[in-house]
C-alpha cells in the first residue's frame, strides 16, 4: 500500500543518511489457528532423509545454528521451546515458540499473551537457502502445531514486517487474522512507538523502557 511504501522508502533514506542510526520499523501483528487435529501427530517427524524433532539444551545440532550462542542461552532460559529440522543429518531449519509473553528483538517491545493457556508466539523460523524448495518448512509447521495443540494452544501470534510482502502473503496462506499494526521510529537511543493496541502511544528514552502490547485472540477460528 501508499502508507507501506512510503515508510519503506523513508526508513531506507534515513538508515542511509544515519549510518542506521535512524530507522522505521512497521509490524504487522498478527494470530494463525493451531489445527485442533494437530494434536494427536507426533512432533518428531522421520520422513525419508528429514528429520524434525524438539531439542534440549546442550544438544549438538546447536553448534549449527545460525545464531550467536548467547543468543540461543537466552532463549532456553527463557523456556522457549525449540522444533529443528535435519536432513541427512545436516541442519536444515528451525522455529522457535514462546509462552505467556516475548520481548521483541529488533526493537524494544514486550508482546503479552492475554490468553496464555490457548496462545503461544512463534518466531525465528528460519530454513538454510540448501532446503527452502522442499518440504522442510512444511514439515517444520507441522511439528510445531503438534506440540503446540497438545498443550491446548488454539493461536499462534507472530509479527511481520509490512515492508515484506512475500512474507505476508505466505502467512495468508496458513489463514493468519490481523490482530494490531504498531510502528517505530528510533532515532539513536529514543524510540517512539505507535500503535493501534493499548498503550497506543509510547516513548522510551532507554533500554529499560519497553511498551507492553497485549494480544488478545480472535473470537473465532
Amino acid at each position: 500500500g501508499v502508507l507501506n511504501g512510503g515508510l519503506y522508502l523513508l526508513d531506507r533514506i534515513m538508515a542511509k543518511l544515519t549510518g542506521g542510526k535512524a530507522r522505521i520499523i512497521r509490524y504487522l501483528l498478527v494470530a494463525q489457528p493451531v489445527p485442533a487435529e494437530a494434536a494427536g501427530k507426533p512432533v518428531a517427524i522421520v520422513a525419508g532423509r528429514s528429520r524434525i524433532r524438539p531439542v534440549t539444551p546442550g544438544d549438538p545440532v546447536e553448534q549449527a545454528f545460525p545464531r550467536p550462542a548467547e543468543v540461543i542461552a537466552l532463549r532456553q532460559a527463557s523456556g522457549a521451546a525449540c522444533i529443528v529440522a535435519e536432513v541427512s543429518e545436516r541442519f536444515a531449519g528451525f522455529i522457535w515458540l514462546a509462552r505467556s509473553e516475548y520481548e521483541e528483538d529488533e526493537v524494544r517491545c514486550t508482546y503479552v499473551l492475554a490468553e496464555p493457556a490457548v496462545s503461544a508466539w512463534d518466531y525465528d523460523v528460519y530454513v538454510t537457502p540448501d532446503f527452502r524448495l522442499g518440504r522442510t518448512l512444511s514439515r517444520l509447521w507441522g511439528a510445531a502445531n503438534a506440540h503446540l495443540a497438545s498443550s491446548g494452544v488454539r493461536w499462534s501470534f507472530s509479527r511481520i514486517s509490512s515492508f515484506n510482502p512475500d512474507s505476508i502473503a505466505a502467512h495468508a496462506r496458513l489463514g493468519i487474522r490481523t490482530v494490531g499494526h504498531a510502528t517505530f521510529l528510533r532515532l539513536g537511543p529514543v524510540q517512539l512507538m505507535l500503535a493501534d493496541l493499548a498503550p497506543y502511544i509510547h516513548i522510551s528514552l532507554g533500554t529499560t523502557s519497553r511498551p507492553r502490547l497485549r494480544l488478545t485472540p480472535p473470537a473465532h477460528p
